[in-house]
Formats: structure tokens, C-alpha cells, sequence
């Protein structure tokens, strides 16, 4: 698990040597992600939405240079990854 820790919304997350660690939303298995999400109501989800907006909103506030390639792809992959899960996760139909 690769932990960017882009977007400070902190869960704890047991591994896979029965330890405990604080990891972000972003960073959890999706599988995780889904059991927290499925666990709250509507307004929970909601705010975790926002706040996941406002992540990336201040992500795009960086001034990249147009060489730094790997960031912008680690942009695009947490942009697109929020956006299928909520679309899912929200039943929103995609076509």
C-alpha cells in the first residue's frame, strides 16, 4: 500500500502483520473504503465528499512545471479514482 497521504482524512486500518496504522481515505484498499463509506449515512458520505474536493482543489493550487510528469499522473490517478468510487458508491449511472 503506497501511502500519499494527500488529503489528511485519517482512518485506522489494520495491516496485514496484525498491526495498526493511521492511514488516508485515498490510501486504504478499496475494499476498506468501501466498508467505512457503507457503514455511514448519507451525510457523512457528503462530507467526505467535500472534503475530498477541497483536497483536490488545494492539490491543483500547486504550480506544477510542465516536467514533473509523475506528479501530474499521480494527480490524475487520485482525481479519477475519487470520482469512479463516488459515482459508484452514490449510484450515480455512468455512461
Amino acid at each position: 500500500m503506497k501511502k500519499r497521504n494527500l488529503s489528511g482524512i485519517y482512518f485506522r486500518h489494520k495491516l496485514e502483520d496484525g498491526t495498526f496504522d493511521n492511514v488516508c481515505f485515498e490510501d486504504l484498499p478499496l475494499d476498506k473504503q468501501k466498508e467505512i463509506v457503507n457503514a455511514k449515512n448519507l451525510e457523512w458520505v457528503q462530507s467526505l465528499s467535500i472534503q475530498l474536493s477541497e483536497s483536490i482543489t488545494d492539490l491543483m493550487k500547486y504550480k506544477f512545471d510542465e516536467n514533473d510528469l509523475e506528479s501530474l499522473k499521480e494527480l490524475a490517478i487520485y482525481l479519477s479514482m475519487s470520482l469512479v468510487y463516488f459515482s459508484d458508491t452514490l449510484g450515480i449511472v455512468k455512461e
